[in-house]
Formats: structure tokens, sequence, C-alpha cells
């Protein structure tokens, strides 16, 4: 029951202080998430993270603290 995210959603995956953009009340909040499998594609998140918390891509250009909602 793993938590898997698409590599392009995680925030410096490669270094010491991984994170994310979630959407939390109608804003972007960043959360650092700590991680266990890597691939091209899709890493794993063990901590920082819940299932059905909804993520904002890195490549979205949506800066923290900025309002925002869920698309569709």
């Amino acid at each position: 029951e793993a938590l898997i995210l698409p590599t392009d959603a995680v925030h410096d995956a490669g270094g010491a202080r991984p994170w994310v953009l979630v959407i939390a009340n109608g804003h972007a909040v960043r959360r650092a998430v700590r991680l266990g499998l890597r691939g091209t594609a899709r890493v794993e998140v063990l901590e920082g993270l819940r299932p059905g918390e909804a993520v904002i891509p890195a490549n979205a250009n949506v800066a923290e603290g900025k309002k925002v909602r869920p698309a569709g």
C-alpha cells in the first residue's frame, strides 16, 4: 500500500529535503516529504503526504501560498 507520485510532482527529489506543493484550504502549501523507492517516472512517498491529497506538479509554476483550486 505504497503512496506513489509522479517524479515531476516532487521538488528537489534528488536532494536532502524533497518537498511537494499540496492544495490545502484553497492555497498551495509546501510540505516536506520523505521518499522511498525512486524510479525515472515515479517515486514512493513514505511520510509527509496522505492518500487523496491534491499535489501540484513541480512544472506547474505555482508559488507557495498562491490561491489555487483542483482541476476538474
